[in-house]
């Protein structure tokens, strides 16, 4: 099993939930999912159709080599960080070896608390002829991606 974390974004010290945007820079670690942020939580209520539908939208556009337009979504400050060229290569870098896309295998969710700043947690198990990865994304109030995580890569 790989790990992978892909964060660009804050000092530690400094990290909120909002303040941490995704991708750009990847550091594979073996084994040490806990050490950055949580796995695929199994036995998670389904995230709401208009979640799936977005979060759902972005993955099928990326494997589809569409990768400008599966950063429409992005707030602002993810575009800014996160480039169409950036997204390619890191896909390509973390998921290329589990072969073709075939679809999500599981979703899960993690509903905004009052004190999350307005953040949604969707989990996306993406489902490859040769293995699977995991997706963590945050949404906004307005359903616009703030962050996206690979957060584990598993090959069959």
């Amino acid at each position: 099993m790989i790990t992978t974390v892909l964060l660009v974004g804050m000092p530690a010290g400094q990290r909120t939930r909002r303040g941490v945007l995704a991708l750009g820079l990847s550091a594979v670690l073996a084994g040490c999912a806990a050490l950055f942020g949580p796995e695929f939580p199994e036995d998670s209520e389904q995230p709401p159709d208009a979640h799936i539908e977005v979060v759902g939208t972005f993955i099928e556009q990326v494997h589809a080599g569409e990768y400008e337009a599966a950063r429409e979504p992005f707030t602002d400050e993810l575009r800014d960080a996160l480039s169409a060229s950036e997204i390619e290569d890191t896909w390509d870098d973390e998921t290329s070896h589990l072969g073709g896309y075939e679809d999500v295998a599981q979703w899960a969710y993690e509903p905004d608390e009052p004190d999350d700043d307005d953040l949604e947690i969707v989990y996306a198990r993406v489902g490859m002829t040769e293995g699977h990865y995991d997706l963590r994304v945050t949404l906004d109030g307005d359903r616009q991606l703030g962050g996206v995580f690979i957060i584990d890569v598993v090959e069959d």
